[in-house]
């Protein structure tokens, strides 16, 4: 990768660096990536001693080393910056998968202990398992070869992060949602909705329950006037395949509920409740903006179990006022919300 800055650090072991550090987790590197007092332990570590340094007790040649981990697509990035009087020294940017975050900590740990003190960070014997491979890395961060460099062999890869415990591994996560649906195809006209859910699931997949309004819809005929709402429920098993902010949502979709039809400017007239029945597919995307919000956008085919057929008496004659379609169509925008 390129380079753009070198990192020279001139205080010699004996004389222990004295380091200000900022430390910021930003969006999903909040709940992947380590705390701040781990990363401090993970470069004293390297060092054998504590190099970081509170605001009040700093010295003139102190350095100043920045250190930051944010979502990158479907990756973590983890950026160091290292400066001497606001003068920048070096830098250092490492890419993993969210699962990975602690090794990523604990190579840019590694990369930030020879930079600030090369001797003291060589000098320190550091147990590691064997065959860690660092994560990809685009590196400016440097260090001047010292006497005992040339003799002593690489430093050990970064340690493997603890494994998870088994409660995190099985968690399922809660969501609920809210949004706005119209209809074609399933009422006399296009009709508005409102659309009320909540399902569980991890990131790949997730099985939820929805409630579903129409509000009426008029048709007028030259015999009569139909108008007809419906009100359902519906399952969802559905998978998410995609990256850790834009998913796509591919769902199965089984709907019970009821639609109620009433004709006006009839003979005779009465409201009549059917059963409302169909399966269909969803396919959506979604966006997610934080650990806690995302947005949606979704359209549903439905496929009519029974169809239903309005019959009017018009003088006499029995008229068919209006039948519901065999496939239908929706379109919905939701808000998600994630519980813990």
């Amino acid at each position: 990768m390129g380079t753009s800055a070198t990192a020279h650090a001139t205080e010699p072991s004996a004389e222990r660096a004295r380091v200000l550090l900022g430390y910021r987790r930003i969006g999903t590197a909040v709940r992947t990536c380590p705390d701040e007092a781990t990363f401090r332990a993970l470069v004293a570590a390297r060092l054998g001693y504590e190099a970081f340094v509170d605001d009040g007790s700093t010295s003139e040649n102190a350095l100043t080393l920045r250190v930051e981990f944010r979502p990158r697509g479907a990756l973590v990035a983890g950026s160091l910056e290292l400066t001497a009087h606001g003068a920048p020294r070096g830098d250092r940017t490492m890419n993993a998968a969210p699962a990975d975050c602690y090794e990523l900590a604990a190579s840019l740990a590694l990369a930030a202990a020879v930079a600030v003190d090369p001797e003291g960070a060589l000098a320190q014997k550091t147990v590691a398992s064997p065959g860690q491979a660092p994560p990809s890395s685009s590196s400016s961060i440097t260090p001047p070869p010292t006497s005992s460099e040339r003799s002593l062999p690489p430093s050990p890869p970064p340690p493997l992060r603890p494994p998870l415990p088994p409660a995190e591994k099985t968690r399922l996560a809660a969501f609920l949602d809210a949004g706005a649906v119209v209809s074609v195809g399933i009422q006399p006209r296009p009709a508005p909705g409102i659309r009320l859910g909540s399902y569980l699931g991890r990131r790949a997949w997730s099985v939820g329950l929805e409630m579903v309004a129409f509000l009426p819809s008029e048709r007028a005929q030259p015999y009569g006037t139909v108008s007809a709402h419906a009100l359902y429920g519906s399952l969802l098993p559905c998978l998410h395949p995609g990256g850790t902010r834009l998913t796509v949502d591919v769902c199965a979709v089984m709907s019970l509920g009821a639609l109620f039809s009433d004709g006006a400017g009839v003979t005779r007239s009465r409201p009549v409740t059917d059963l409302y029945a169909t399966v269909g597919a969803r396919v959506g995307l979604t966006l997610t903006v934080s650990d806690r919000v995302g947005f949606a956008l979704d359209a549903e085919a439905p496929l009519a179990l029974s169809r239903v057929h309005l019959l009017v008496d018009d003088a006499g004659v029995s008229r068919e006022l209006w039948a519901a379609g065999r496939v239908g169509f929706i379109a919905g925008a939701r808000v998600v919300l994630k519980l813990h």
